[in-house]
């Protein structure tokens, strides 16, 4: 019960709960003096609020909890994620957003099982090219960074999903469509100024979001992006919408708005199920 971890924590207990069937902890069990959870099938351990984080952290606990699937690690005012969670092989889930995390270690890609990443508002303003992610990796978000540019080894990741918006990329690397899992890409608030046409690779991208950019023109190749659900390309420059957009059968919504169009062709009006917002 959480009113008896709270009492405990105020006496400074040490509570040991290896070798049990939990498979989740909560958020008091940081407040204690120290706590065992070794052998235990746990999927989440979750902190989110900074000061929250036990003595003896992040060594200790990696060794009490080898077989975590989902970390929690938001606001906590770290500065680099500890080389010690990258023991972790069996976490799927790593989510850090809204720390002070300036530069990534080596050591991501022994996360073997490691699936998704959020480390989304940080401080990151370099990712080297020659840092190993883990090799499933689906999910990866970097938004409300400070990147120039995205590291040319995540291109190699079998990625479903990229979010890079909030960052100042000037331009999207062609490597980036040549990941042709990809299924959504979030490159809003940046500084874009062309969509190159190799986008027309991602035969399954599915969500498009490059709003508040540069954009002047839209390229024709969108048109063989059959998959294509929402296209967001608000408040950018474009002055027309290519006529190849009304190929798009699957295509849900379409958000055009904030930008200096001088109409929208009829071969994109006629997408009977398709909301356009000008």
């Amino acid at each position: 019960p959480r009113a008896l971890l709270a009492g405990l924590a105020q006496q400074r207990v040490v509570l040991d709960v290896a070798s049990n069937l939990l498979e989740q902890f909560p958020l008091e069990v940081t407040k204690l003096a120290g706590f065992v959870v070794a052998d235990n099938p746990v999927w989440i351990l979750h902190w989110d609020r900074a000061g929250l984080l036990p003595d003896g952290l992040p060594g200790s606990l990696v060794k009490q909890i080898p077989n975590v699937k989902y970390m929690n690690l938001d606001q906590l005012l770290m500065e680099t994620l500890p080389s010690e969670f990258f023991g972790l092989e069996r976490l799927r889930n790593l989510f850090a957003p809204r720390n002070s995390i300036a530069s990534l270690p080596a050591g991501f890609d022994r996360m073997v099982s490691l699936e998704f990443i959020n480390l989304g508002t940080n401080r990151l303003s370099h990712i080297p090219d020659t840092l190993g992610w883990p090799p499933r990796l689906r999910h990866l978000s970097l938004f409300n960074n400070n990147l120039t540019a995205l590291p040319t080894s995540i291109f190699e990741l079998p990625l479903e999903r990229i979010a890079v918006q909030g960052n100042h990329l000037s331009m999207l690397a062609a490597g980036l469509f040549e990941v042709r899992s990809l299924k959504k890409v979030v490159a809003s608030r940046n500084r874009l100024e062309v969509l190159p046409s190799a986008v027309g690779r991602l035969r399954r991208l599915a969500q498009l979001f490059v709003s508040s950019n540069r954009i002047s023109a839209l390229p024709t190749q969108l048109g063989r992006l059959r998959a294509l659900v929402n296209l967001t390309v608000a408040n950018n420059m474009i002055r027309t919408l290519p006529t190849e957009l009304g190929r798009l059968a699957a295509l849900r919504f379409l958000n055009v708005s904030a930008n200096r169009l001088e109409g929208i062709p009829p071969e994109i009006r006629r997408l009977q199920r398709c909301r356009i917002i000008v």
